[in-house]
């Protein structure tokens, strides 16, 4: 839980060790959670203490909803539908068979609703009588097959999102969207981020060994024009974050990378605040309506995920810098920034190419002007305190500098550099294997 918007996570206990898949809170005290093995649970004080219910099943529950304090819903795999109408005391059963799962639900209000998923083809659900009675909708989407619907989200009975998998190699998935209600779509094929990775590292993404969800895992709208969109699959799948300002009509990429586990859940506030969530741990944070997002230091180094930090830098005892690399199924190099004396560390730079995991180094001489060094690769100079990086002299061990202009820089094992204009020239001073560097002051 985070009281902050996002500063500070403290864990809660939720009493179960199964994993939880979906999480809603009706306002600041209320709230429900429902997991693998039929698990629900929900707390009436903001958290601090959690109660199982009684599911009456041990499905998977994929996702909830709640419409008023009392009134809720919950799909899980094998076609289940649970509803509740006493806050989440006792749920019935509204739906199960074995053709398919469902993986999200959505309503507008008390009697409209949407549930979506599939197995081996796309279901669309819709009930006009709050679940009383569920109708599958033949669903037309501009595939050549019928891919897995991951998530339903719905501004109004007519105007509705479902976020799917793509279908081939190119692909981070599809926004299919709806003006009637469901009965008619349209779909924006949603290509991979154009990087320099080899295209064989993942050529057999659309024919997986085993049943996994991919593509567009999450969509949120704040209001009817700004929505938001995350996705990418458990194996490192194009994790991505796209945003919308007119309504769903174009959505334009403001994150992307092939090789990197993928994003969960996303959700923005009225006042511009939002999180995104995905596998291992990974948080992403704007401050900015979704215009640009910014990893945090957060993740397991598991799989295609987490940060190897090499250097810490500290201006004062609010402002640093730390470069390093972040895990794709290459490395990509990374530089993070903390104002806040560390308590919370945001990427400022992430390079698109990828290097493997060497040594790194950080220095600044004030708030503005510093260096980053990733050994036997590239140095990158800022002097506007990050807002742009740009490639200058040489690689090495570490960098570091007395004023704006003179610096030495060590390179194991060829030895120990100077620069006199700022790192864009240097003139090897010894040939001594080093990798650290340190003056007392300019000649020292």
């Amino acid at each position: 839980k985070t009281t902050n918007s996002g500063t500070d996570w403290t864990s809660q206990n939720s009493g179960t060790t199964v994993t939880l898949k979906s999480l809603q809170f009706i306002n600041q005290n209320t709230g429900w959670i429902c997991g693998e093995n039929g698990v629900i649970i929900t707390t009436i004080d903001g958290g601090n203490t959690w109660n199982e219910v009684n599911s009456n099943t041990t499905e998977t529950l994929n996702d909830l909803h709640f419409t008023t304090p009392a009134t809720g819903y919950i799909v899980g795999n094998n076609e289940l539908i649970l509803n509740t109408t006493d806050g989440g005391v006792s749920w019935i059963t509204q739906n199960y068979g074995n053709a398919y799962d469902l993986y999200s639900v959505d309503f507008i209000d008390s009697l409209i609703g949407f549930a979506v998923g599939g197995r081996d083809s796309s279901k669309f659900l819709k009930t006009t009588n709050g679940g009383l009675d569920w109708i599958t909708k033949e669903i037309y989407l501009s595939y050549t097959s019928t891919p897995i619907l991951n998530c339903v989200e719905f501004i109004d009975e007519n105007d509705g999102y479902i976020g799917s998998e793509g279908q081939y190699l190119n692909h981070s998935g599809y926004i299919n969207r709806t003006t009637d209600g469901g009965e008619s779509w349209f779909s924006q094929l949603l290509l991979r981020p154009v990087e320099n990775e080899d295209p064989t590292l993942h050529a057999v993404e659309d024919n997986p060994t085993t049943i996994q969800q991919r593509g567009i895992r999450s969509i949120y709208f704040k209001d009817s024009m700004n929505g938001y969109a995350v996705g990418g699959s458990v194996d490192g799948w194009w994790r991505s974050i796209y945003a919308t300002t007119d309504g769903g009509n174009t959505w334009q990429k403001k994150y992307g990378y092939s090789e990197q586990t993928g994003l969960l859940s996303v959700a923005v506030t009225n006042s511009g605040n939002g999180i995104a969530v995905g596998y291992k741990g990974v948080i992403y944070k704007t401050s900015n309506n979704g215009s640009s997002w910014s990893q945090l230091l957060s993740g397991t180094q598991q799989g295609y995920t987490g940060d190897w930090i090499g250097s810490v830098f500290m201006i004062n005892e609010n402002l640093g810098w730390a470069s390093g690399f972040r895990k794709g199924i290459w490395y990509y190099p990374l530089i993070m920034k903390t104002t806040n004396g560390g308590r919370i560390w945001e990427t400022n730079k992430e390079f698109a190419n990828t290097f493997s995991r060497d040594a790194s180094n950080i220095f600044f001489i004030d708030e503005n002007i510093g260096w980053a060094t990733f050994y036997n690769k590239s140095s990158y100079k800022t002097t506007d305190g990050g807002a742009t990086w740009i490639q200058t002299g040489n690689p090495g061990n570490a960098k570091y500098f007395k004023n704006q202009d003179t610096g030495w820089s060590v390179y194991s094992p060829l030895g120990v550099y100077k620069s006199t204009d700022g790192g864009n020239q240097w003139t090897q001073k010894s040939n001594v294997s080093s990798n650290s560097i340190y003056f007392t002051d300019i000649n020292n």
